[in-house]
């Protein structure tokens, strides 16, 4: 009988701590990262989303967002790519090329160029947050819109402190955007989420171009 209990309660502790190491469910932003492996066939560009993106998004938004039909992820295969191009010109690494060089094998080359990404994560980060449970993410989503100006302003216009911490926020009451940058670094982006106003555009842009290496 007390041999039939000790089984009985290891058992059940094997069962428990079975459960407590098994890996947590891959939530809808690494689903999205996933998809953009998938669509782009490297390791980089989904390493942007996973290191230096951050999407707040609403449960019935990502599941547009994550739907192959929809933009989101043309959208995001552009980003990403000059996320990487940013980052080229601030550190001299070429993430793409690398990844892709004949010199290592695939495996080696993928290690050494998340080496890098994780040495420059401090450099970098971009957050988006949509304002509400519900998105469009469609070619014409203002977010997605946002996201893809934000990119290739960083892209052509790298701060001349070297590093960039954006933040963009999508909100109902936004009037179009307004850029606000703190340091030189520092970029707070408010746009409107659902009625577009003329030359947003072009707000982002100046707001790059007064803090930039080039200017």
């Amino acid at each position: 009988m007390t041999m039939t209990r000790t089984l009985t309660g290891f058992t059940t502790a094997l069962v428990l701590a079975c459960a407590t190491v098994s890996p947590a469910a891959a939530g809808p932003q690494e689903d999205f990262s996933f998809e953009l492996k998938q669509q782009t066939h490297d390791s980089h560009r989904p390493w942007v989303i996973d290191k230096f993106v951050t999407l707040n998004l609403g449960k019935a938004c990502w599941a547009k967002v994550n739907d192959k039909k929809n933009r989101a992820l043309a959208i995001a295969t552009g980003a990403t790519r000059d996320i990487a191009e940013y980052a080229k010109g601030v550190t001299g690494n070429d993430w793409a090329k690398i990844e892709g060089q004949s010199a290592n094998s695939a495996e080696a080359n993928r290690k050494l160029v998340e080496k890098m990404m994780d040495d420059f994560r401090p450099n970098l980060h971009l957050t988006i947050t949509v304002e509400g449970d519900d998105c469009d993410a469609s070619g014409n989503a203002l977010w997605l819109k946002y996201w893809g100006e934000t990119t290739r302003a960083l892209k052509a216009n790298p701060p001349k402190a070297g590093k960039a911490q954006i933040t963009v926020n999508v909100t109902s009451k936004a009037k179009g955007v307004t850029v606000e940058v703190k340091d030189g670094s520092v970029f707070t982006i408010t746009g409107s989420r659902d009625v577009e106003a003329s030359g947003w555009g072009a707000e982002i842009q100046k707001a790059f171009q007064r803090v930039s290496s080039k200017s």
